[in-house]
């Protein structure tokens, strides 16, 4: 283009397109926008606090789920274990389970807490002695009369500390042993570590080395049972009510302890496991001191669980039949200081005999309950020493292994007897619902049964006496120099009826002679039909 040419005509700028000044047009925002906006905003707010809730989940799993501690190889001696397997040898073939009871495993030894070197080692000589442990239902299976392996023992754990799962737990798993824990149902995942968590429960209880019993939900605990503020068991006593200035009536009493055992129950089953069947009592007491009328504590008990346990009893109720008949059982307590020998050597005396034995060969095997503060059978066979000032002298033969004796016989003689100046008595059925009491002096038999004389007969009168008690069933036949006979028949049958074998000898005036025993046998005499069976409704009977 040269000078001389017109300069182009300029053109008209196109309009701009509707919207904004100066701006591009955009185009509708639709309902669909702000959905995304929010569910990136919320994208963004889960990816900042996930870090937060991993640090939370990770606290939680801390607090309620404590991790186990690794087990150390245990240095036993080289004779330990054979010490052990001796001891076993030693105890009956076959014999009713012992129940072990423990509390708490852990690194510092206590009454109640056991270390792991040491339960390690109690387990070690149980096995190697021949013992296998039962699981609840086994042993529940025993009591309701199943069989049960030769030698066996239930492993008893109260409280449900958390020193279960944090040591317990791989020890059990290296003996393949079960125990069986009663829980504080209110304590669980409280004061942690020190209690198991719900979530260590299920861990053990899917591993199948643990199952989970009673120990209430809130009653292990003291509380006031009168106006000065002494306290007891919250569980077996009525509590005192300080605003009303009384004692809880009964009924108060038995909607206060059925509410906690539902409590407790409902807790365990909320959890996905089975309904505890049996109970443990709190501070190991078994007391009926409630004051409920017509009913005690058992009844109450009876109607959720099995059986009930404790470590103290009025009367020996090892597991046994006798036990079973009386739906409590008696544990063998485990503290911080027992031994393996010494759990061996206190597991022996609970083991069930069988009634066959010259009862005055093993002096050993008695126990005096008379006062005298003396040991031994000197007394009992004339050899003495014989107390300074007490009249009579009592000892019982194996009190807690001869719980199932029933069906046998007696025989024993009895010599120095005077001119009515003493006697000496024979009890069979010990410790049962009806102990039988046979006693002779120089010219009487006397026959009583539970403190209560049945019957007296003459005898021809003679220094020296034999005996033949024959136990039938419920029938106690009793005859003297195969002359004289009396019998009683009990109201009751089986475990209810079951004991052994007590002795005493006594002097109606000081300086009289003692008279002493010569002869003491019992042997095994085979079954006979209970006369009179539980269902039977008849009075009892003197014949």
């Amino acid at each position: 283009m040269t000078s001389t040419d017109p300069l182009p005509k300029p053109t008209k700028p196109a309009s701009p397109p509707p919207g904004p000044v100066g701006g591009v047009r955009h185009r509708g925002r639709g309902l669909a926008h702000w959905p995304v906006r929010f569910a990136l905003g919320l994208l963004a707010l889960a990816v900042l606090a996930l870090p937060f809730h991993a640090a939370d989940r990770y606290y939680l799993y801390q607090k309620y789920m404590s991790p186990q501690v690794k087990l150390s190889d245990m240095s036993l001696s080289p004779n330990a274990p054979a010490r052990w397997s001796r001891a076993g040898r030693q105890l009956p073939a076959t014999a009713a389970p012992v129940v072990l009871a423990y509390h708490d495993i852990g690194p510092q030894p206590g009454p109640f807490v056991v270390t792991p070197r040491a339960f390690d080692e109690q387990l070690t000589a149980l096995q190697a002695a021949g013992y296998h442990s039962l699981t609840t239902n086994e042993f529940i299976g025993y009591l309701k009369g199943g069989p049960v392996p030769p030698r066996s023992v239930y492993l008893t754990f109260d409280d449900g500390r958390g020193g279960l799962w944090v040591y317990g737990d791989r020890i059990l798993a290296r003996h393949h042993m079960h125990g069986a824990v009663f829980l504080i149902t209110g304590r669980v995942d409280h004061d942690r570590p020190h209690n198991l968590s719900w979530n260590e429960i299920k861990r053990m209880a899917h591993s199948g080395r643990w199952d989970f019993q009673d120990h209430t939900h809130d009653l292990h605990r003291r509380a006031p049972i009168d106006a000065a503020g002494h306290k007891a068991s919250a569980l077996s006593h009525r509590l005192w009510l300080p605003d009303r200035n009384r004692l809880e009536t009964p009924a108060q009493y038995r909607s206060r302890i059925t509410a906690d055992i539902g409590r407790s129950v409902d807790d365990i089953t909320a959890h996905g496991l089975p309904a505890p069947r049996l109970f443990a009592f709190p501070f190991t007491e078994a007391t009926e001191r409630a004051g409920i009328p017509g009913e005690t504590l058992k009844d109450l008990l009876s109607t959720y669980f099995t059986a009930t346990l404790t470590d103290v009893s009025a009367r020996p109720l090892t597991a046994s039949r006798r036990a079973a008949a009386a739906h409590q059982v008696q544990r063998l307590e485990v503290t911080g200081s027992t031994t393996p020998e010494q759990l061996l050597s206190r597991i022996a005396p609970w083991v069930q005999v069988a009634p066959a034995a010259n009862l005055l060969d093993r002096p050993d095997l008695w126990t005096r309950h008379d006062g005298t503060r003396q040991s031994g059978l000197g007394p009992f066979v004339g050899a003495g020493p014989f107390p300074a000032r007490a009249r009579h002298v009592a000892a019982d033969y194996r009190r807690t292994s001869s719980l199932d004796w029933t069906d046998y016989q007696l025989d024993a003689t009895v010599q120095g007897l005077g001119d009515g100046t003493n006697q000496a008595s024979i009890t069979v059925r010990n410790d049962s619902l009806d102990p039988v009491t046979v006693t002779v002096s120089r010219g009487y038999l006397t026959l009583a049964h539970g403190g209560r004389k049945v019957a007296t007969r003459p005898l021809a009168p003679a220094s020296s006496h034999t005996v033949h008690v024959t136990l039938s069933g419920a029938t106690t036949t009793v005859q003297v120099d195969n002359a004289t006979s009396v019998s009683w028949t009990s109201h009751g049958s089986g475990g209810d009826l079951t004991g052994g074998v007590g002795i005493r000898t006594g002097i109606k005036q000081a300086k009289a002679p003692w008279p002493s025993f010569t002869a003491l046998r019992v042997s095994c005499k085979a079954p006979q039909r209970d006369a009179h069976p539980a269902s039977d409704n008849r009075q009892t009977k003197r014949v």
